[in-house]
């Protein structure tokens, strides 16, 4: 595999023979490159152990942004009276719920400036290697136009808590593990295997979550082989007007992703994403009663939805997608949809940043009927 990201090209393979071979190609069109193993990018710092069988913390990658968040960190403290403390969370759910009062001051000048590079720092943190503060990102970020001295302190309490997941005590660092568990799938001689697919997706919605514009906030992570790969944390693009509709959304969108990621897993060759559906879990009963039901007509209670209900109610009856209800408690996309409290928030955190090898992963039984109905709905 080859890949791009603006200037930084990023080659993955097998064993160093395919290395070999790709590079005398290159040179061979006149293209001088060097290759050098990954340890810094994007100002992550790229920590990686091959997998070996048998061996201990082998088959580890760690992603790290502990001298980016140091050195922004160090640069900015002196914007900021008294001294800084670490946080235990990036936002307190008090905070995220605080009414904007209309006659604060805007800031203004280098204050302004100060802002917009704060945010810019945190999110990049965010979008790479924690996840668990995108929340906290997404909220502050709405208000990036017209910014005060409370969102001030809100992108600094950030900054200081990103600053304290570095420290020894509470160090969290982005990992991706190779999970023994789909191991057994790879091995045909091996009769006694669990089918599992290597994708499942959790997601939630938080009703009315904006209190100025009371739309709600959509919620999803995305696991590969129960590794975190993907996520989001957004306000939903218009009111909603029951749970059951804003959850609805929320799958909908996490759906979509999922979809995508389908296309790019059968792309790189994993055979199991073309004759088996992903799953996509979530707490609300109402919501997954609307995507499961067999009648197809749309009921009053669905109907200002009925273009997702239609869409995703497709995918299920295709076998593309299959939905399954996980307990509010155990939601990892909660952390996605507000701020939570100091326990909740380190529980999920865990499973963000060093996976989710819960045993409530879906498990498949063999269905040969599955590979004629997803390859008819790819050709249509």
């Amino acid at each position: 595999m080859f890949s791009v990201h603006v200037d930084d090209k990023f080659i993955t393979c097998t064993h160093s023979g395919l290395l070999s071979e790709l590079v005398g190609v290159l040179n061979a069109k006149g293209f001088e490159c060097k290759v050098e193993r990954m340890a810094k990018v994007l100002g992550m710092h790229v920590h990686y152990t091959p997998y070996k069988p048998g061996q201990p913390g082998s088959g580890e990658i760690r992603l790290c942004h502990k001298e980016y968040i140091e050195k922004c960190y160090n640069d900015a403290r002196h914007q900021f009276k008294g001294k800084a403390q670490l946080r235990s969370v990036p936002m307190t759910p008090e905070r995220s719920k605080r009414v904007r009062a209309a006659e604060t001051p805007i800031l203004a000048g280098g204050r302004y400036k100060l802002f917009r590079k704060l945010l810019g720092q945190v999110s990049h943190c965010a979008n790479f290697t924690h996840p668990e503060i995108s929340t906290a990102v997404s909220m502050i970020s709405q208000y990036m136009a017209v910014p005060t001295e409370e969102d001030m302190e809100d992108v600094w309490n950030v900054l200081c808590y990103l600053r304290g997941t570095i420290d020894s005590g509470h160090h969290a660092v982005y990992t991706i593990r190779h999970n023994s568990a789909f191991t057994t799938n790879i091995n045909p001689s091996n009769t006694t295997a669990t089918h599992k697919h290597p994708v499942h997706l959790v997601c939630d919605a938080d009703l009315s979550n904006c209190i100025h514009t009371r739309r709600s906030r959509t919620g999803y992570a995305l696991y590969l082989f129960g590794n975190l790969v993907g996520w989001s944390a957004t306000k939903q693009k218009s009111v909603a007007l029951s749970t059951a509709e804003s959850e609805y959304v929320a799958m909908s969108t996490c759906a979509q992703f999922g979809k995508w990621y389908m296309r790019l897993l059968r792309d790189v060759g994993l055979e199991m994403t073309w004759y088996e559906p992903f799953v996509l879990y979530s707490d609300s009963k109402s919501a997954l009663a609307i995507a499961k039901s067999k009648v197809a007509i749309v009921n009053k209670y669905s109907k200002h939805v009925e273009r997702r209900v239609h869409w995703f109610r497709e995918l299920v009856r295709a076998k593309v997608m299959d939905v399954k209800f996980v307990k509010g408690t155990e939601n990892i996309a909660d952390i996605f949809t507000k701020c939570l409290p100091m326990r909740t928030f380190r529980q999920f955190r865990e499973k963000l940043l060093y996976g989710d090898f819960t045993p409530w992963v879906a498990t498949f039984m063999e269905c040969p009927e599955l590979m004629t109905q997803v390859l008819y709905v790819v050709e249509e």
